[in-house]
């Protein structure tokens, strides 16, 4: 039995001295929705890859004391316990993120004066880090034929249930008050990890007098994310 288990670390050994020193190597993704679910390998390899490195043999190591040569080739007597070389597997995971909106656009009219708001917009993030989330508007309501404007506020609130507070006090935020992105503006977490699984309702009001100009308004606001640092 020994003889048998020597001769196998030998073939071991002789594999290893074979084995290209580094280079590419394949990588899959279990795809359950394939028929039937099976691996498939990945390809492009800006969503993943893989390189190995460093093939180990004792052709690469000295045994002064109980080493010999054989076939171009050293080779040690197993008499004791021998530590091989050691195999270790590193990873950098990604971050990525899921974001989606409710609306990209809306369109509203009124008939009367009165103060308005409208429907909570949902805004929701997932990802396996922090993000910070960063705003820039258009200001309020603006009639670009001439220049007349609307006094406008957004609301953010975490609790679907809950209705916006009584109009401009409490989370009310003017529009014009909203920092640019070169200014944190922070919605969704520190860099925490895998804790970020959030949905933020945002409402939009606007408050229009009984001498505001009569035609078209329009404002906006952009959205930026990056991870937290």
């Amino acid at each position: 039995m020994r003889k048998v288990i020597l001769l196998s670390i030998m073939a071991i050994f002789i594999l290893g001295s074979m084995t290209v020193m580094g280079g590419n190597m394949k990588i899959f993704q279990w795809t359950p929705s394939a028929s039937p679910a099976a691996w498939t390998e990945i390809t492009n390899d800006v969503l993943a890859d893989a390189t190995g490195s460093d093939a180990w043999g004792f052709t690469m190591q000295a045994f002064p004391t109980n080493g010999f040569e054989y076939d171009n080739k050293t080779w040690i007597a197993l008499d004791e316990l021998t530590q091989l070389g050691r195999v270790t597997w590193n990873l950098h995971v990604s971050q990525w993120v899921y974001v989606r909106i409710g609306y990209t656009d809306f369109n509203m009219h009124v008939d009367m004066p009165g103060i308005y708001t409208v429907d909570d917009l949902q805004f929701q993030i997932i990802s396996n880090g922090g993000v910070y989330v960063h705003f820039a508007s258009g200001g309020d309501l603006l009639n670009s034929d001439n220049g007349a404007t609307i006094p406008t506020y957004l609301s953010y609130q975490s609790d679907q249930d809950t209705n916006p507070d009584a109009p401009w006090t409490g989370t009310w935020t003017r529009i014009t008050d909203i920092p640019d992105e070169n200014n944190a503006f922070i919605l969704a977490g520190d860099n925490e990890c895998g804790s970020l699984d959030t949905t933020y309702y945002i409402w939009f009001g606007f408050d229009v007098g009984a001498t505001t100009c009569k035609g078209d308004y329009m404002t906006y606001v952009d959205t930026f994310i990056q991870p937290a640092p």
